[in-house]
């Protein structure tokens, strides 16, 4: 039986107890709401900027002469190996490494010096990155999303509007500034936003 990752926000059967329609294992197998819950974590790891569970990630960046090299995550929480030109560096290396969780790694030397990482090098670092669990409006968030992705509106996808006899409603969709269309979703996501603003 498909199960959520084990690195998900929340289980399969808390998303089955957000709306009753959901408890139709025949409509809603397993398998299709572990794909969502999927979908949905990765969307709001996206958006926000930043893993709300230990992730593990890869990636090469290229040194400038200084002594640091800036992660493309934040909230670090540790490095596996670290490679310079393909020569991994020692236990004893990797030790005196310093990581700032905004993703900072600043090499010292066994003096305690800082040492440059060289010009035009390639660094591969393995590390790991995200909160240790997620908090309690993001797991809320998600819920609310995963249950909104499984369960659409029956109105036109293009719909803004609704009109109930005499009253008209505006709807609201998502856009740029409000990605799920949801707005206590797009609050608690602003809310929890750690990308960085571009500048230029």
């Amino acid at each position: 039986m498909p199960e959520a990752p084990a690195t998900a926000y929340f289980t399969i059967d808390e998303l089955r107890a957000e709306d009753e329609t959901l408890e139709s294992a025949d409509s809603y197998p397993d398998a299709m709401l572990a794909d969502r819950i999927a979908m949905v974590e990765e969307r709001i790891e996206h958006l926000c900027g930043v893993a709300f569970l230990p992730r593990t990630s890869t990636c090469s960046v290229r040194g400038d002469g200084s002594s640091t090299i800036i992660l493309p995550d934040v909230e670090v929480t540790g490095v596996s190996s670290i490679a310079v030109d393909g020569v991994d560096l020692t236990n004893t290396e990797l030790a005196l490494v310093r990581i700032a969780r905004r993703g900072v790694v600043t090499r010292i030397g066994p003096l305690g010096r800082p040492v440059a990482w060289p010009r035009g090098s390639t660094v591969d670092v393995e590390y790991t990155h995200g909160y240790a669990v997620p908090p309690a409006p993001i797991k809320y968030a998600a819920l609310k999303w995963a249950v909104d992705v499984l369960l659409p509106s029956s109105l036109p996808a293009r719909a803004t509007m609704q009109s109930q006899g005499d009253n008209t409603f505006r709807i609201v969709v998502a856009s740029p500034d409000r990605p799920s269309g949801i707005p206590e979703v797009d609050a608690i996501l602003a809310d929890y936003d750690r990308r960085i603003p571009m500048v230029g």
